[in-house]
């Protein structure tokens, strides 16, 4: 490297210090002839350390992107060093998982667990390894395993068609499988084939993040009732609606006497909360909670909203009997179709 590569490399390795991480260079030159890298990098974060191949540029261009693609017939991430990268071809990189980091703040970089986007602004590290260490987990990824959850056979599909299910875009479904088959739950099986084969673990891992990310979202009002046993007396559907939570429990296991209602609909139904005298409460025991999945994800003529979504909004309750009814929704409709599914692939 010139002396000009040299001051950006330095001034770029300010930048990983500012974002709490650190780098020293292992080699110059390292692939000799075989390669153009200037430098072999070693990143050390708080989860361990990987080594980059690393090209140094001053204003690099979106065709660097080709250069990258001949380090990467060698068995290391690649990175770019720059003097400055601007938001436009930032951007650019992220969409197509180039990683970079200049001397002006902005990084972008993807390996494993760790992903890091900063683009100069306070914090924005840190909320992006919150949230965003696995795109699948965010609210539209989260849409998308929920429909895998349901119907785990769609996981073979063309990804247009987990689009169209999962009511979300084309591209939502491309990186959401790329990273489910990169941590093991979905197997690739040549070029066009895939199969689920840890749906349990998928569902785990699902749990939280909806609870923290997406639920929160569906939201529409909470309400009071002065006694709640009228639920029994009424057909959601009616109401355009569907039971969820608690009285979804105790119409799927018979067990679970309801301590608070949840109706999923579009909208709030007005005709149910005049005749019901509810009144809007912030502490209410009433919730109304939009949809967030296809028709085809679940029965048209059920009454409730699907298991896998009973079981994980009764986990968000988080008490002692809410738990033990999840225990026995999974036990019952959960656990029994995710076996038929795996059964499928071992005769």
């Amino acid at each position: 490297m010139n002396e000009r590569e040299e001051n950006i490399l330095l001034r770029a390795g300010e930048t990983i210090e500012k974002l709490g991480l650190r780098w020293k260079v292992q080699r110059h030159d390292p692939l000799g002839d075989n390669g153009s890298a200037d430098v072999l990098l070693e990143l050390v974060y708080p989860g361990g350390q990987v080594e980059f191949l690393a090209e140094v540029k001053a204003r690099p261009m979106l065709r660097v992107g080709d250069e990258l693609a001949k380090l990467r017939r060698v068995d290391l991430p690649s990175l770019i060093v720059a003097d400055y990268v601007n938001p436009r071809l930032a951007e650019q990189f992220r969409e197509i998982d180039v990683n970079f980091v200049d001397a002006a703040g902005n990084a972008c970089i993807r390996h494993g667990g760790l992903y890091i986007w900063a683009t100069g602004e306070k914090d924005t590290l840190r909320i992006e390894v919150e949230r965003e260490r696995l795109r699948a987990f965010q609210p539209s990824g989260l849409k998308t395993i929920f429909a895998l959850l349901c119907r785990t056979e769609l996981a073979e599909a063309d990804y247009r068609t987990i689009a169209k299910h999962a009511g979300v875009a084309l591209g939502t479904v491309q990186w959401v499988m790329r990273d489910l088959i990169k941590e093991g739950y979905v197997l690739r099986l040549g070029r066009f084939h895939r199969r689920l084969v840890k749906p349990k673990e998928l569902l785990d891992a699902w749990v939280i993040p909806y609870s923290r990310y997406l639920r929160p979202r569906l939201l529409l009002g909470r309400f009071e009732a002065t006694e709640l046993n009228w639920w029994r007396e009424i057909d959601p559907r009616s109401y355009d609606g569907l039971w969820g939570g608690e009285p979804a429990a105790a119409l799927l296991t018979r067990y679970l006497k309801p301590g608070s209602l949840t109706i999923f609909s579009e909208a709030i139904p007005v005709r149910l909360v005049v005749e019901k005298g509810l009144e809007k409460r912030e502490a209410g025991r009433v919730d109304f909670r939009r949809p967030f999945w296809r028709v085809d994800t679940h029965e048209r003529n059920a009454e409730t909203v699907p298991p896998i979504l009973v079981y994980a909004d009764l986990l968000a309750l988080d008490d002692t009997r809410t738990r033990e009814a999840a225990e026995r929704i999974y036990e019952e409709l959960i656990d029994g179709p995710f076996h038929a599914h795996l059964s499928r692939w071992s005769r």
